[in-house]
């Protein structure tokens, strides 16, 4: 159960897909189409009476943010009555409720929830409220409400010299579509970043990345970024096959003096590169070859 439709685009008999109106008094909600933040709808709230609240909610499978931090991002536009808010509530052991209020009156804000979704959590619950406060009648508008994505980094592909293919799965998206790559490096301190690309709730993504070394151990992890943060999923690691390169060298007479006792002859090969990385000025690459003095 995704979070569906956060920038209030799609409404199916007049109500807006995937999130449920209500409020504890006479309301009311409209599909906006001039006070927005973004896109081309936004939704428009009315609590009546006094201390009337209006909301739209929806419930979001928490099973898959389990001890994972959350966030969750919305823009309000309305006046600062108490209880004009985004509002997070999430079940479980050590469950919690917490909100984020608007602050000034009639200026696009936007609100922000954080925390830790218990182990055994089931359920997420996000209200966007507008109330009427202290007076009668209040009016309000929300638009663009995201929440933090997940993307799980699967095992690499094709893993050879010199290159891999890296693996990752969104498998949630906080409600938009997010750029999707990987770190990568010999440690988990990573150093490279692939180019990224566009994916939604569900949707695999690979990157090939090149310039490995033989007999190397690599990690990586996958990314996800939507407007509300970057996520990471967990580190992953393979190992690149041994290499070897064999140099055979048959009735040359090699006049020399060995001058310095090492008993190495060294042989320099022009334009002969195992892998980019070993290579040298102008593709040059230095193999050392060992040998036993003649009796």
């Amino acid at each position: 159960m995704p979070l569906l439709n956060g920038d209030f685009e799609n409404w199916v008999a007049g109500a807006p897909v995937g999130w449920t109106l209500g409020g504890n008094d006479t309301y009311s909600w409209t599909q906006e189409s001039t006070t927005i933040k973004h896109g081309t709808y936004g939704l428009r709230l009315d609590s009546c009476c006094f201390d009337a609240i209006a909301w739209a909610k929806q419930e979001v499978d928490a099973i898959p943010y389990r001890g994972k931090t959350i966030t969750v991002k919305a823009w309000g536009n309305c006046n600062s009555r108490p209880d004009n808010d985004l509002y997070v509530g999430v079940n479980g052991t050590g469950g919690w409720s917490t909100y984020d209020r608007i602050d000034v009156n009639w200026v696009w804000e936007e609100k922000s929830v954080s925390g830790v979704v218990p182990v055994d959590a089931t359920l997420i619950t996000i209200q966007v409220r507008i109330s009427s406060g202290p007076i009668r009648d209040g009016l309000g508008y929300w638009d663009w409400v995201t929440m933090s994505p997940i993307a799980i980094t699967k095992p690499a592909t094709g893993v050879q010299v010199p290159g891999a293919t890296l693996n990752g799965v969104l498998t949630e998206d906080g409600g938009e579509d997010c750029d999707c790559g990987f770190e990568w490096g010999e440690t988990i301190a990573y150093g490279n970043t692939t180019p990224t690309e566009s994916k939604g709730r569900g949707e695999l993504f690979e990157q090939r990345i090149e310039g490995l070394e033989s007999g190397t151990t690599y990690h990586f992890r996958a990314i996800a970024t939507n407007s509300v943060e970057t996520v990471y999923g967990d580190d992953q690691e393979f190992t690149t096959p041994e290499v070897h390169y064999h140099l055979s060298i048959k009735d040359v007479n090699l006049p020399y003096e060995d001058k310095d006792s090492t008993k190495e002859l060294h042989i320099l090969l022009k334009n002969l590169s195992p892998t980019s990385k070993l290579a040298g000025l102008d593709g040059e690459v230095v193999i050392e070859v060992k040998y036993e003095p003649a009796t």
